[in-house]
């Protein structure tokens, strides 16, 4: 009996060694995991986040799963993941990505959820990056991974012709003359024809195409301001009215740049400034006959350098915030910035040095990583951005933004057409080519058509303006009126909605409706037919009389469906009235009425044939039920 009762309980100790043991793998495998997403032009990015993800782990104990993200379109694959349930803790994004995901779904306030850590690395970086993301003071996003415009020049051919690098504006414009009076071109690579990019000609008089005083004051569109218009007219100048390079050859910039034939030479070429390690790999037999320079000052003004790039943001959605504001410390620390543009730096064709924004990265203080035999070839290209680094600037985004620069941008496509079309008649008056009248204007020949067709452009923009600025501001004053970003990106997760609300409310009466015939005895008779008719009634309930009291609410709100409806703002009547004074309301009702007065007479009527041919024999009642079947 004593054996067969030890036999029974043998297998306790194995169990409880077994559930150890899964208690303990359960334990050590369950780290906190943190989704990053990162924007990224290569799958090389990816592997590097990856290999620093893994010494974080091991540091730490949190697991950061990376998502590479393409750039554009942020919004739509911010909705997908909320709709999917799988909002990103934090990300790597595009320079307004504190403003561009904080309309739809929130960031967090840096500043007060992590004062001490967002200060420490704000520390270190310029403060006009720094100024571009905040809020009412506060700051929502930290600037990562920056790109900035730089020049680059054939020392050989600069010293051939006498010509000295630009340092401003006046001697850029004549630094061009002169390469395209000996036959020369000029490219310009990053921010051609990009509107967004008119500000580094606009900023250095002290300019922006929309502003606002304050952090709350009203947002004013410049565009009718004469020191507006002034740097607008030369960035027009510079990109239409030469024999610039840029137009068809963007792929060949580097090949252009090393030519020494007459036909495409090009010794000038204005771009981004990480060419600089394209050229290095690509062209080492110009080792030597070129160098590089910062983007040249308004003459007269203060330096100003455009910034683009990436920035920090950690989600409101997210529920490891603490764990993400560790990842992007862990980041922003000066030996993953080393370990990450020196993994930049090694990539064969697709090398580059990308701008942090840690002002420590680039002084003194870290002059042994460029000493370092492998970077000596990138520390020209460093010591351009130190000097470049302290000007680097971006502006707050405002509301409405993104349709008057869509606006503007179709001004400035037409003034491009305008003109060329203006060079290509002149032109022909005087029977040259194009190229050969950019040519005549370079070496003096045409002095007085040059300087009428500038005085004119001058007067094409102020035209121009003038009937675009009214049109721009109505726009910017309606959105600023409802600035999304200053709700939104405070919006406190867990607040209630309306849907539990009528839900609630719905439940309770068909409890009341159930309970009733219960307690009241005249009602007991019925209490079959009650239970014939509850089920549709339940279903009527939760699939049409819910979904229509929260439709009805929503029309009084300001919501956008991806979103919890906890977000959603109270306005009234306010949609009512912008649909009753809107421009498609006229047109839908048009659509409405055409559609029941040509399409319903006109299918019921085929219906009505259909229906007789299927049934009537003398006709073919057999065929036609084949040929419809």
């Amino acid at each position: 009996m004593q054996l067969a009762t030890d036999r029974k309980h043998a297998w306790l100790p194995s169990m409880l060694i077994l559930v150890v043991i899964l208690a303990v793998s359960c334990l050590s495998g369950h780290a906190e995991t943190i989704r990053f997403w990162a924007v990224t032009g290569s799958p090389k990015d990816t592997e590097m986040y990856r290999k620093v993800a893994a010494t974080f782990k091991r540091d730490t104990g949190i697991h950061v799963e990376i998502t590479p993200l393409a750039w554009g379109d942020f919004k739509t694959k911010y909705f997908a993941a909320m709709s999917a349930g799988l909002p990103p803790d934090v990300g790597v994004s595009n320079i307004n990505a504190p403003f561009d995901y904080g309309a739809v779904g929130g960031v967090i306030n840096l500043s007060k959820t992590f004062p001490v850590e967002t200060k420490s690395i704000t520390d270190q970086l310029p403060r006009s990056l720094i100024n571009a993301m905040k809020i009412d003071g506060d700051v929502y996003g930290i600037p990562s991974d920056l790109g900035c415009l730089v020049i680059y020049y054939r020392t050989d051919i600069f010293k051939a012709l006498g010509i000295s690098p630009p340092k401003t504006w006046q001697e850029l414009n004549t630094v061009i003359d002169l390469l395209e009076a000996n036959g020369y071109h000029y490219y310009f690579g990053w921010t051609y024809l990009a509107q967004w990019a008119s500000r580094m000609y606009t900023l250095p008089f002290g300019i922006a195409g929309i502003s606002r005083v304050n952090s709350s004051g009203k947002a004013t569109v410049n565009w009718n301001n004469p020191k507006y218009q002034r740097g607008i007219s030369w960035m027009l100048s510079l990109w239409h009215m030469h024999n610039n390079a840029s137009s068809d050859m963007a792929g060949r910039a580097v090949g252009l740049f090393r030519a020494n034939d007459r036909d495409s030479r090009t010794p000038l070429l204005i771009d981004l400034h990480n060419k600089h390690a394209q050229i290095t790999m690509t062209a080492p037999e110009l080792r030597g006959k070129w160098s590089t320079i910062p983007w040249p000052v308004a003459d007269g003004q203060r330096p100003y350098h455009i910034a683009g790039g990436t920035t920090f943001v950690i989600f409101s959605q997210s529920k490891h915030q603490q764990a993400s504001m560790r990842w992007v410390t862990y980041l922003n620390s000066l030996e993953v910035l080393q370990e990450i543009t020196t993994s930049r730096l090694n990539r064969g064709d697709e090398s580059a040095l990308t701008i942090n924004p840690n002002e420590a990265f680039w002084n003194s203080s870290n002059d042994a990583f460029w000493n370092a035999p492998e970077r000596l070839s990138h520390r020209s290209m460093a010591t351009v951005i130190r000097q470049i680094l302290p000007f680097l600037g971006t502006l707050e985004s405002i509301p409405g933004a993104v349709e008057t620069d869509r606006l503007e941008g179709n001004l400035l496509d037409t003034a491009g057409g305008w003109i060329r079309d203006k060079m290509r008649s002149i032109a022909t008056k005087k029977g040259l080519r194009r190229e050969e009248l950019v040519q005549g204007f370079a070496s003096g020949q045409y002095a007085p058509e040059r300087t009428a067709l500038q005085s004119a452009l001058n007067l094409y923009l102020k035209s121009k303006y003038a009937d675009a600025q009214p049109v721009a501001q109505k726009i910017i004053d309606r959105e600023d009126a409802d600035f999304v970003s200053k709700r939104l990106l405070s919006q406190k997760p867990g607040r209630g909605d309306a849907l539990s609300v009528i839900k609630i409310v719905v439940g309770l009466i068909i409890a009341v409706a159930i309970c009733l015939p219960l307690v009241h005895p005249g009602l007991r008779r019925h209490t079959v037919s009650y239970l014939f008719i509850l089920p549709p009634l339940l279903l009527a309930a939760i699939f049409v009389l819910i979904p229509a009291l929260t439709a009805l609410y929503q029309s009084f709100t300001e919501y956008h469906p991806v979103l919890p409806l906890a977000t959603a703002r109270f306005v009234g009547v306010q949609n009512y009235k912008e649909l009753l004074v809107g421009s498609e309301l006229m047109p839908a009702l048009g659509r409405t009425l055409q559609y029941a007065v040509i399409s319903l007479p006109l299918g019921i009527g085929i219906a009505l044939v259909l229906s007789f041919l299927l049934t009537s024999k003398p006709i073919g009642e057999k065929l036609w039920r084949f040929v419809y079947f």
